[in-house]
């Protein structure tokens, strides 16, 4: 029985900061075009001096 309670809290440190990383992936996918456009915005504006 032991055992099993080992593998069940590997398992619960395994899935739980793949689920956390899944999510930051995702949140910042969706945020990264938004992040370029404002980098592309202040090189244009470094340039411009």
């Amino acid at each position: 029985m032991e055992i099993f309670n080992i593998m069940e809290i590997l398992l619960s440190f395994v899935i739980l900061p793949l689920v956390v990383l899944i999510a930051t992936l995702i949140s910042c996918g969706n945020s990264r075009p938004i992040h370029q456009q404002f980098q592309l915005e202040n090189f244009k504006q470094t340039n411009y001096f």
